[in-house]
């Protein structure tokens, strides 16, 4: 039980018991709290979706909108407004206080800035190193360059030599930027010593907005998500677009795959690209793909699957175990589970 001084009340916190305590009553959330900070009179707490707890709420929270505010009393305050940007499965996870203002960090690696009065999220931006090259603020850095942009970053892949980048729309950038991005084409890519490689061109089908979403970096491919829910192709070497397809379809050597439900995920290791799309039922289907377009393997399970890279291999992680999520080491050749993972595998 933690104890905090909210205005002019103290107020108690059992955060595996996703409960509030105060003199005059008590806040019951239907997750466990997984990080609270004190800031303008408000108790905030960002709540862990990976677990369910048996309580009657006296809040609806949604998986993805995971933040909750509350006042000395234990009044509802607000519900953060937006869900962090990326994959549909990620949340807000660890708050912090920084200059006075409240930092959401989401499971995507991003950080989110939100405003205390209302609970709308007002900026957003990465932290993140790709070899020898980071992202700070509206800048892609190394030890001895620096390329300023018209746009903060809002996603980014890397492969072995190449750091794709898509700029935001919305998103102020540097006052002096040193390459110029032009909508919809808004997609950029550096090599490993910064400097700049290309920037995205020939995309038609798109309306004249930042409508490049997610890259991938596939091997020696470059796939980009759009906003339309198209995949777009770009020729690594020179990031003109080379091919599209809708969402429910990818292309593997020279071939279009047609899958029946969108493409939700995608991760390349070794020569093997991992698919996941929704199942027929709660579940998630996964496909395994050579680079020459041979498929390896399918599975269908009822496991709701997150696609994660590390150390050098693709893991599974099931998040809708109760508790901490489950994570296993499968053989990207065969699609088998080899391996049960513990502690932060």
């Amino acid at each position: 039980m933690t104890q905090h001084t909210v205005g002019n009340s103290t107020v108690s916190v059992s955060g595996s018991g996703g409960t509030v305590f105060s003199r005059s009553g008590k806040f019951q959330f239907p997750m466990p709290i997984k990080s609270q900070v004190i800031l303008d009179g408000l108790l905030v707490v960002a709540l862990d979706p990976t677990e369910t707890l048996d309580l009657d709420p006296d809040v609806t929270v949604q998986r993805c909108r995971n933040v909750v505010a509350l006042g000395p009393d234990c009044q509802l305050s607000w519900v953060v407004e937006e869900p962090p940007t990326g994959d549909t499965d990620d949340y807000y996870s660890i708050l912090s206080v920084s200059k006075g203002k409240l930092t959401a960090k989401s499971t995507d690696r991003q950080f989110h800035r939100i405003d205390t009065a209302t609970g709308e999220l007002v900026d957003s931006w990465r932290e993140y190193t790709w070899r020898e090259v980071w992202i700070d603020g509206s800048t892609i850095s190394t030890a001895n360059s620096r390329l300023a942009l018209p746009l903060k970053p809002s996603m980014w892949d890397g492969s072995t030599d190449t750091f794709v980048v898509v700029v935001g729309s919305g998103t102020e950038g540097a006052d002096d930027p040193d390459v110029s991005v032009s909508p919809p084409n808004n997609a950029i890519a550096v090599g490993p010593d910064g400097a700049l490689r290309w920037v995205a061109s020939g995309v038609t089908t798109l309306e004249d907005d930042y409508s490049l979403l997610k890259p991938y970096c596939l091997g020696d491919r470059i796939i980009i998500r759009s906003v339309t829910d198209h995949y777009h192709e770009f020729d690594p070497e020179t990031g003109e677009e080379r091919a599209v397809w809708p969402h429910d379809q990818f292309e593997f050597g020279g071939e279009r795959f047609s899958f029946g439900s969108p493409v939700i995920g995608l991760k390349w290791c070794d020569g093997v690209t991992v698919l996941k799309t929704d199942g027929p039922n709660r579940g998630h289907e996964l496909y395994g793909f050579a680079d020459d377009g041979t498929q390896l393997w399918h599975r269908s399970d009822e496991t709701r699957w997150r696609l994660l890279k590390k150390e050098g291999e693709i893991r599974l992680w099931d998040e809708t175990t109760r508790g901490r999520p489950t994570r296993f080491r499968f053989d990207e050749m065969t699609g088998k589970i080899i391996e049960k993972l513990t502690g932060s595998g």
